[in-house]
C-alpha cells in the first residue's frame, strides 16, 4: 500500500486508518479509460488488465432478462400501435375507393339510360303518340270517341243496384 504525501504538520489519525476498505480501494483503483486500455491513475506506462465484473446473482438476471423482454415487447406494441392506424387509413380508403367506382358505375349506367329516354322523348313520333294519348287531334281530323261496350254494361248495374234518390 502505498502512501500518498500528506502536508506537513498533518498527522494520520487512527480513525481515518481505519476507514473502511471499500473507500481505499475506490481511491486505489481510480481508473482512466484510454482507447481500449484501462490504465491505473497514477502509473500510465504500465498496462493491467480491466477489473473482473462481477456476475450478478440468478434472481438479478432472471428480472433484468425479463425486464428486457418486457420492454422490447411494450418497444414492438409502440412499434405496432403507431403503424396501425395508417396501415389501417389506407386499407379503408381502398374500400371506400371501391365502393365509390361501384356506385359511379352504377350512376353512369343509369344516366346512358336516361339519355335514351330523353331522346326517345325528344322525337316527333313520341310526342304525337303522348298528344293523342291526352285526346288532341291534327288539324283537319274528325275525332271519334269510341265507347267500350264493359263500361256502359257495368255503369248501369251499378246504377240499378242503388236506389233512386
Amino acid at each position: 500500500m502505498s502512501r500518498v504525501s500528506q502536508p506537513m504538520g498533518h498527522r494520520t489519525t487512527r480513525a481515518s486508518r481505519a476507514a473502511p476498505r471499500r473507500q481505499r480501494d475506490e481511491a486505489r483503483e481510480l481508473r482512466l479509460v484510454q482507447g481500449s486500455r484501462v490504465r491505473e491513475a497514477g502509473k500510465e506506462g504500465s498496462d493491467h488488465a480491466a477489473p473482473r465484473r462481477r456476475e450478478a446473482p440468478a434472481g438479478v438476471r432472471r428480472r433484468r432478462r425479463t425486464a428486457a423482454v418486457i420492454l422490447t415487447l411494450l418497444a414492438a406494441g409502440l412499434i405496432v400501435y403507431v403503424l396501425f392506424a395508417p396501415v389501417t387509413r389506407v386499407i379503408e380508403s381502398r374500400r371506400n375507393l371501391s365502393r365509390a367506382e361501384s356506385q359511379l358505375a352504377e350512376e353512369k349506367a343509369r344516366t346512358a339510360v336516361l339519355e335514351e329516354r330523353k331522346a326517345w322523348d325528344m322525337t316527333d313520333t313520341f310526342v304525337e303518340s303522348e298528344a293523342r294519348g291526352m285526346g288532341f287531334v291534327k288539324p283537319g281530323e274528325i275525332p271519334i270517341i269510341v265507347l267500350d261496350y264493359h263500361e256502359e254494361e257495368t255503369d248501369t248495374t251499378s246504377s240499378g243496384d242503388q236506389p233512386p234518390p
